[in-house]
């Protein structure tokens, strides 16, 4: 009675005191880590990067064509598998990656939908994966690309673009 006396006890103030790291997952290179502050941290061979990944879907961001979001001082960016900054963190807002182009703004506003978190207002544009602006930041809004056309609305029009910007009929 009494080891099992001590087991509660033990049991007991090992789920009264937080840990460090409360959960762990694989991802790119290395692991995700999140601690009792809820922020995720990059780790490769149980090192930290440095490199806090975009919160989303209940995990960090996803890796999509080699690349993934971070959030510094407010503003998005992106870094690789090897935690490597590829896109510094200079846009209001950005999509992952789609057809080898993320949608970002700058000016845009957070607003929140449900459980979700959206923007809005500001002006939209296209990068590549080296982080070159390829389609400025001149819509009011615009849609990731899906079968290399994206739907963007500028002055209140409504268009459908090519991935170079130009406008389809």
């Amino acid at each position: 009675m009494k080891r099992l006396s001590l087991l509660f006890i033990a049991l007991t103030i090992c789920a009264c005191v937080p840990s460090k790291e409360v959960h762990q997952m694989e991802y790119g290179s290395g692991i995700a880590v999140v601690d009792s502050s809820n922020v995720w941290t990059y780790k490769i061979d149980g090192v930290s990067t440095g490199v806090h990944p975009y919160p989303f879907d209940n995990g960090p961001d996803y890796f999509e064509e080699g690349l993934a979001r971070f959030v510094k001082n407010n503003k998005f960016g992106f870094f690789d598998t090897k935690a490597r900054i590829v896109v510094p963190a200079t846009y209001d807002f950005a999509t992952p990656f789609k057809e080898g182009r993320a949608v970002v703004c700058n000016g845009c506003k957070p607003y929140t939908e449900g459980e979700y978190i959206l923007y809005k207002g500001g002006k939209w544009g296209f990068i590549d994966t080296a982080g070159k602006v390829i389609i400025p930041l001149q819509y009011d809004s615009a849609e990731m690309f899906q079968g290399g056309r994206a739907v963007v609305v500028l002055d209140g029009k409504t268009m459908t673009i090519d991935t170079r910007g130009v406008v389809q009929k």
